[in-house]
């Protein structure tokens, strides 16, 4: 039987300042704690294809917002990338998740990475959160947590830089999100996570409004040529369409390779 997060949280935290190196893959090298360095995160394996394109799409200099960021896994691997240039906001609301991802930020990025508490949404207020015995798919709307809820025209507002690359992975939210953005005045390169087709269609559409060029990841390709069930949390990448440049770059990689924008 899983143990619940709490319990297994509990069990875990006399661990928790325990280091282990990364052993391969774009984090190879930083730290990572003991207790959640399974699923690939310590091996250099965890959703390697996701992450290859993610590099391609971020350049040094660059102003990330690394949305649902988890335990931090994209936050250290696009610092990294954007350089002393750039910089790297990390949104997660869970306090189980950020207390990882705050750690991690510590040990391998301390000044480089900023982790805020909130969820963001087309809105400022609070919502309910939580909803999973997975750290990996809670999310807005269920769960027992209250959690801080921004717009992105809120954080540009409290003096957050706007953003050039957005990396979202929302557990279902990620409509609200990109609507958020296309009221916003900023226009970032976007990856996105997507969990089912209803939220595929929604954020499409409003990409297209905002005059985005939207790239499907071949699993969901895949699933709209084959008219097969929605699975997992398969990604877009969408960027204005007079970045021809940036195009090319995700074609080359795996997860988009050979496919046509929606």
């Amino acid at each position: 039987m899983r143990l619940p997060i709490r319990v297994r949280r509990v069990l875990s935290r006399p661990l928790d300042s325990i280091p282990v190196r990364v052993r391969a893959g774009p984090n190879e090298g930083c730290r990572w704690s003991l207790p959640v360095s399974g699923r690939g995160f310590a091996s250099g394996r965890f959703e390697v294809a996701k992450f290859e394109a993610l590099a391609a799409i971020v350049s040094t200099g660059d102003v990330v917002w690394d949305v649902g960021a988890h335990y931090g896994y994209a936050t250290l691997l696009t610092t990294r990338i954007v350089g002393p240039e750039g910089s790297v906001w990390s949104f997660e609301p869970s306090p189980l998740n950020r207390s990882y991802l705050t750690r991690h930020v510590a040990w391998n990025c301390s000044g480089r990475a900023n982790v805020l508490p909130y969820a963001l949404a087309e809105r400022d207020g609070t919502e309910a959160f939580g909803g999973s015995d997975s750290s990996m798919a809670l999310g807005l709307g269920r769960g027992d947590e209250e959690v801080e809820v921004r717009s992105i025209s809120g954080m540009l507002d409290a003096g957050v830089p706007p953003p050039t690359v957005m990396k979202v992975d929302a557990e279902g939210s990620e409509s609200r999100i990109v609507e958020s953005l296309v009221r916003s005045q900023v226009r970032p390169v976007l990856m996105c996570a997507i969990h089912d087709q209803s939220q595929l269609e929604l954020c499409t559409e409003a990409l297209h409004q905002a005059d985005y060029e939207v790239l499907p990841s071949g699993p969901i390709r895949k699933f709209l040529d084959d008219d097969s069930a929605w699975r997992g949390d398969p990604d877009i990448v969408a960027f204005p369409r007079n970045d021809p440049r940036l195009r090319d770059r995700v074609s080359r990689t795996d997860l988009f390779r050979d496919v046509s924008a929606l």
